[in-house]
């Protein structure tokens, strides 16, 4: 080791405390060193070797300056300095280069050594270098046990230790004492921690503003017992500190039994306990401080570690092996991990696996973990009960971990004894164990652990069971007397799935009266659910019988769309329900309010044509799916015979409609085209009256009326008034002259449209068409002749004052008022 002399002047009171970056006013100067010394070396030597007196130590408390001995780590490698102050001035020697098989238990004893340089040499000339410290015989077992009779220096040694074990390794521990009572404090220090502990240790014995300096364990001599430590010494937050003489220190909040137990050894120099504790610490190759006291209390004291003790214990495999066989620790770690699976998941596992090689231990275990698992599922507490039989035994005895499950199943004849949430523990391991022994659906052993109420059928049907067993403790529950209950509904209508399969009766079911009764109560209460259309996507699940029921309770809610579901699967209802109930029910449902498209949809056409030939479909429904067909039938081959029109015509006066609203527009104009169509036929005249009686009061408000619309609807499509058949056909009917018997009295007030139609004739045939009505009037009855001869007469082309003056003479009443409107219009 190289050596440095320095000095400097002594400026008592030049330090203000609370400073940062702390540096006396006066800066050491170099008086000799060893040759090669490095000049960035040299300057950061000096810099740790300054001196500046206590701010209130003068002549007057006649105290001794404090010696500066310091152990620190620097840029350029550790030094160890020991300043003397000398009346106004102060030597400093130090060391560089301080290698690390120099402990610090070595450093501190150099403390009084008559080898440090404390005056400025005769000579200049380079100094040796060191092989070793300048170690002395003051401080040794003897000196420190005579110090610490004080009951004040042993509280000063405990609050040392305790932070040293209790804190970060970067806090700062700073003590308001003597530099002699300091350097008692480290030795002891030294005494009573591993090296393992020290490797990195560094403190200095008297610094003027310990806020500076950044040793480990830092003294401060106040100069007065009337001054304290700057307030930041007791922060807790990087540093801690201790002021005997006024009491004030920091709480350090980490409680280490360690620190009184070695005191007390250093105290009364039995070193033996503390030597032991040392080396079992070494021999387990622990590094962290914290874990040095839970060696001491594992091995010499309380024995009692809490559970984040334990956890950052049983991460050392070592520490964990030494742990785990201590019977108390092992029992703890076991109550931790009962309670906590967390704990039992990381920790309490690396117990286990350090006693794997320990067969008589680990099958103790084992036993102690089942007798505690089945002693707490007695009680009722599934915490424990799971983390002992799922967890921790597992780990601990793999064979009786799967094992136990079979033994619970024989032993727990009666679960109505166990509570309702350790029955849903343990029933979910019950089935998978049956299920690993090869046991298919559900086994009779738990089918008792199935029956419960409907309040608890959600509880059930929330655990991960195979379908089998959810069915089973669904079909219980609707087995028993009361059910199906508003409780259980509510339950099923949110398992739609497990609601559809309970509607199959079970084979020993009598009836399926709990089946429509839960139907029914389904409907009413999910209304929204469409349980119909599931039912039909399994229609095969039930009983035909069974089906028509639920078909005829969605029918009687008023929860099929009977439009829709025969649009959508009228081939499969027509399947399902051939010779049931249900077909005639939902057919009237339909026909009771027809779409607008029933006789254009061929599937609704084919549909009704087969529902018509259902046996159990009612004749009401036939004959209104029968007036359906006949409309359809009218509307493809419009005829003018009573075996066609007749059918139609009932129809479009059923009550209620049987066919849409527009129906009877299409037909009147399907009868307007026919009538069209045979403009020029010789039978005109018998097809429109046939029309007349059977249409008159379906299409129009009686024949009449039908003529009337007819006749506008003609003379808005064609040249009504150029067609001579079609002229003398209208004009017979208006004249009088129908050939139906029927008609006889039912065409009163045609005449005005009688002389409209002539007066048309009349201006757009001409002569020519008026010639051949003429002609063709001699076979009318002599009343319409009479009267065609009149309007003949009055409509022949000869202007328009002749046409109304011969109009007025002719006819009289209302009739020539009518005629004499309709010869204005055309003239005017």
């Amino acid at each position: 080791m190289k050596q440095l002399y320095s000095t400097g002047t002594l400026n008592a009171g030049s330090v203000t405390f609370g400073a940062v970056g702390y540096s006396p006013l006066t800066t050491s100067a170099m008086r000799a060193t060893s040759a090669g010394v490095e000049a960035d070396e040299l300057q950061t030597a000096l810099s740790f070797a300054n001196y500046t007196a206590p701010p209130s130590n003068g002549e007057a408390n006649g105290r001794p300056l404090p010696v500066r001995l310091a152990l620190l780590n620097t840029s350029s490698g550790r030094v160890l300095t020991h300043v003397t102050p000398n009346g106004v001035s102060y030597f400093a020697h130090t060391l560089l280069n301080v290698p690390t098989t120099a402990d610090a238990q070595l450093a501190i004893q150099t403390w009084g050594s008559p080898l440090w340089q404390k005056n400025e040499p005769d000579s200049a000339a380079d100094l040796p270098e060191l092989p070793y410290l300048p170690v002395a015989d003051v401080l040794d077992d003897d000196a420190l046990r005579g110090w610490l009779d004080t009951p004040a220096r042993r509280d000063l040694l405990e609050f040392a230790l305790t932070a040293l074990l209790g804190t970060s390794p970067t806090t700062r521990i700073i003590l308001a004492a003597a530099a002699d009572d300091v350097a008692k404090v480290v030795y002891a220090v030294t005494r009573a921690l591993p090296q393992g502990l020290l490797d990195d240790f560094t403190f200095s014995t008297y610094e003027a503003e310990p806020l500076a300096c950044t040793a480990r364990l830092i003294g401060h001599d106040t100069g007065s017992v009337d001054r304290d430590l700057p307030a930041e010494c007791y922060s807790g937050i990087g540093t801690v500190g201790f002021n005997p003489a006024t009491g004030r220190r920091t709480e350090i909040p980490t409680d280490v039994p360690f620190a009184a137990f070695a005191v007390a050894a250093l105290a009364t120099g039995e070193y033996g306990p503390l030597d032991e504790v040392k080396g079992q610490w070494q021999r387990l190759g622990l590094k962290e401080p914290r874990q040095f006291d839970l060696v001491y209390r594992l091995a010499r004291g309380t024995g009692v570690l809490n559970k984040e003790e334990a956890a950052a214990a049983l991460q050392h495999p070592p520490l964990a092996a030494w742990i785990s066989t201590r019977a108390d620790a092992l029992n703890q770690f076991l109550e931790w991990a009962l309670e906590d699976r967390g704990f039992a998941n990381t920790s309490f596992t690396r117990a286990v696996q350090a006693l794997r090689q320990k067969p008589d231990v680990i099958g103790k275990l084992g036993q102690t973990v089942k007798d505690l698992g089945l002693k707490a599922l007695r009680a009722g507490d599934k915490t424990r009960t799971a983390n002992a039989l799922e967890v921790i035994l597992p780990m601990a005895a793999p064979s009786k971990a799967n094992a136990v499950w079979g033994e619970l199943i024989t032993q727990l004849t009666t679960p109505d004894s166990l509570s309702w949430d350790m029955r849903w523990y343990l029933l979910p391991k019950f089935v998978r164990f049956k299920q690993q022994q090869g046991t298919t659906g559900v086994d009779p052993a738990l089918a008792k652990w199935l029956d419960v109420p409907a309040e608890h059928l959600t509880e059930i049907l929330a655990l991960e069971l195979p379908r089998a067993y959810h069915i089973a403790a669904g079909r219980a529950c609707l087995g028993r007397d009361g059910e199906p209950s508003a409780v259980l509904t509510k339950t099923l209508a949110q398992h739609s799935t497990l609601a559809l399969t309970l509607l199959q009766p079970a084979p020993t079911d009598a009836d399926a009266l709990r089946q429509v009764k839960l139907f029914d109560s389904l409907l009413a209460e999910a209304p929204a659910h469409p349980w119909f259309e599931d039912l039909l996507a399994r229609a095969t699940d039930y009983p035909a019988v069974l089906l028509n029921k639920f078909f005829e309770a969605t029918l009687t809610a008023g929860k099929v769309d009977a439009d829709r579901v025969i649009r959508t699967q009228g081939p499969r209802l027509l399947e399902l329900f051939t010779g049931q109930t249900g077909l005639d029910r939902v057919g009237t449902q339909f026909l009771a309010n027809p779409p607008a498209d029933l006789l254009r949809n061929p599937g609704l056409l084919a549909f009704l044509d087969k529902l018509r030939d259902e046996p159990r479909v009612g004749d009401e429904l036939k004959g209104r799916v029968a007036a359906v067909k006949a409309v359809r039938a009218y509307l493809d081959a419009p005829a003018f015979t009573a075996d066609a029109m007749k059918p139609a015509a009932d129809a479009l006066v059923l009550t209620p409609p049987v066919v849409p609203p527009g129906t009877k527009h299409e037909v009147f104009s399907a009868v307007a085209t026919a009538l069209l169509s045979r403009a020029n036929a010789d039978t005109l005249q018998t097809d429109l009256e046939a029309a007349l009686v059977s249409f008159g009061s379906a299409l129009a408000n009686d024949p009449s009326d039908l003529y009337e619309n007819l006749l506008r609807d003609l003379r808005s499509r064609t040249e009504f008034s150029r067609q001579t058949n079609l002229v003398h056909t209208f004009l017979a009917v208006a004249l009088g002259a129908a050939k139906a018997p029927e008609l006889v009295g039912k065409l009163d007030g045609l005449d005005g449209h009688a002389f409209a139609i002539a007066a048309e004739a009349a201006k757009r045939g001409g002569n020519r068409v008026l010639g051949e009505i003429d002609r063709r009037s001699e076979a009318w009855p002599k009343a319409a002749r009479t009267q065609w001869g009149f309007l003949l007469a009055a409509v022949r082309p000869r202007g328009a004052r002749g046409v109304l003056r011969d109009a007025a003479l002719i006819l009289g009443g209302a009739g020539a008022a009518t005629v004499v409107w309709w010869v204005v219009k055309l003239v005017g």
